[in-house]
């Protein structure tokens, strides 16, 4: 109850998984509590800089989940500052953005500036109009209109949806005109033959050519602080995937042409915008923009710029006083996701040429490092992750062992020994 009592406004985080759990741990940088909201139970739950509670699904349960979040601002003593941390989140904030104002102040974007970077071809465009380079794209209406203009496409290539949420993967590469025709039809099955979609270059270069502009806009889109990083791998799939491990580092092209784009657009709030840097050309290539809190914002505050406290300083009037960028280098690593993939989660998967050596990986991540979970100052987190993924191993074997195959693998060792 105490934290409902707070006469300092509370921040309210929609989501607690790996992005979720790095505002909490922004927020609790400059000595703030936080309310997580989510479905689902996760690590961040046990933090000490957090109130968890439960709540609907928002992709199943809308209304309720509205219900849940209003439900929390009526018993917040001040308006409350409400941050969504996944895109699911961030689509119920923006559809119920009047409701929710009555409780909280919402740091984001207004709507219109939100379906700009939501929609990839209004972003695409947006992006061409700010003097941005992009990728070769195609738009198209529907999925079943790419058959006929099969001959003029890029390969290997992109396949990605110009709406968010409406496929049930975020992007499909295809590698030639075969594999295109066969995933057309595997979508035309799977009911997605009238989704519009774009179908872009592969920009050549490997995953690490994949760079990151984390930033805070303030309501005059005048960046306050930033931070720049590349990956150095991502998951499940080495080549389209999610970070698992980046490296923060400066990159002043990269601050000059995001500046240009988040201007253009009149960006408000914190965001992450993704660029690709031609192999060929040099030339870093837009590729989307997430315009919420990401991955990125623990890494930034590890290296000093600490995105949330300036957004939450901004949203009640006072004067964000850190460091607006940083010389600091260092490795973010996702501890629960990148060293299973690394080490045994690519070669299983069929990306054997992704996997690592132990001393490898241990190469890859030397320096300066910030973990996702590992923390001195809030350890359980990191503990009950170490609990989940024991839990899981042990599942795993288990179905192993009593799979027709382990059986026999069993009864053969036990014969060994009678």
């Amino acid at each position: 109850m105490e934290i409902f009592n707070s006469n300092q406004p509370v921040p309210v985080i929609l989501k607690s998984d790996v992005c979720g759990y790095g505002v909490v741990r922004g927020l609790a940088k400059i000595g703030l509590q936080s309310i997580v909201l989510d479905s689902q139970r996760t690590e961040a739950w046990c933090s000490r800089y957090t109130k968890a509670i439960q709540t609907p699904d928002p992709q199943l349960e809308e209304s309720e989940y509205v219900k849940a979040i209003k439900e929390v601002g009526r018993r917040l003593k001040v308006k409350g500052i409400l941050w969504a941390c996944a895109d699911s989140t961030l689509y119920v904030v923006q559809k119920y953005r009047d409701e929710l104002e009555l409780y909280f102040k919402i740091p984001m974007a207004p709507n219109n500036v939100l379906h700009t970077c939501h929609d990839k071809s209004l972003s695409y465009n947006a992006a061409l109009s700010a003097g941005v380079a992009v990728p070769r794209t195609h738009q198209f209406a529907t999925v079943r209109e790419i058959d006929d203009f099969m001959r003029k496409l890029p390969f290997p290539s992109i396949l990605k949806s110009s709406k968010p949420l409406t496929l049930n993967a975020k992007v499909y590469r295809v590698p030639n005109t075969s594999h295109m025709m066969c995933l057309i039809g595997q979508l035309i099955k799977q009911g997605y033959g009238d989704v519009p979609v774009l179908v872009q270059e592969d920009v050549p270069g490997p995953p690490t050519n994949l760079y990151t502009f984390a930033s805070y806009c303030n309501k005059q889109s005048k960046i306050l602080c930033y931070s720049t990083a590349h990956k150095i791998r991502q998951g499940p799939d080495p080549q389209a995937g999610v970070a698992t491990c980046i490296h923060v580092l400066p990159c002043p092209e990269l601050v000059r042409i995001s500046m240009q784009f988040l201007q253009f657009v009149k960006f408000y709030g914190v965001s992450n915008i993704e660029f690709k840097r031609d192999a060929v050309t040099g030339e870093f290539k837009f590729i989307e923009i997430n315009p919420r809190p990401g991955i990125s914002i623990w890494s930034a505050a590890s290296s000093g710029v600490n995105l949330v406290a300036a957004a939450y300083c901004d949203a009640i009037g006072q004067i964000y006083s850190g460091p607006k960028s940083s010389k600091v280098e260092l490795k973010w690593i996702d501890e629960s996701t990148d060293p299973i993939l690394s080490l045994n989660g690519y070669k299983q998967r069929g990306y054997a040429y992704s996997h690592l050596s132990v001393r490898n990986w241990l190469q890859s991540i030397k320096g300066r490092k910030a973990f996702a979970f590992f923390s001195f100052s809030d350890p359980l987190p990191f503990v009950v992750m170490i609990i989940f993924y024991c839990y899981n191993l042990f599942r795993s074997l288990l179905y192993i062992l009593l799979s027709p195959r382990g059986v026999t693998l069993v009864k053969s060792v036990i014969g060994r020994f009678i």
